[in-house]
């Protein structure tokens, strides 16, 4: 497990949901403050999997997504 998540609320377009960026031993997840509470909270729960999942260890992003989508079904 990582020693430090920390979590962010940020003005994005509204097509990006949140996305996360790895820091020395941490990370920081940066969720669209234009979303509702409840999708917010999706979008936390949807970048914690990939941290949690050890996708930034990876580099097929594209695979990763395909995972995390059947996942979520």
């Amino acid at each position: 497990m990582t020693s430090c998540i920390n979590t962010v609320l940020v003005d994005l377009p509204e097509t990006i949901k949140g996305y996360t960026r790895p820091h020395g031993e941490g990370y920081t997840i940066i969720i669209n403050a234009k979303l509702c509470d409840e999708a917010q909270r999706k979008a936390y729960e949807h970048e914690l999997q990939h941290i949690l999942s050890g996708h930034y260890n990876r580099t097929d992003t594209v695979a990763i997504e395909l995972e995390m989508a059947r996942e979520e079904t």
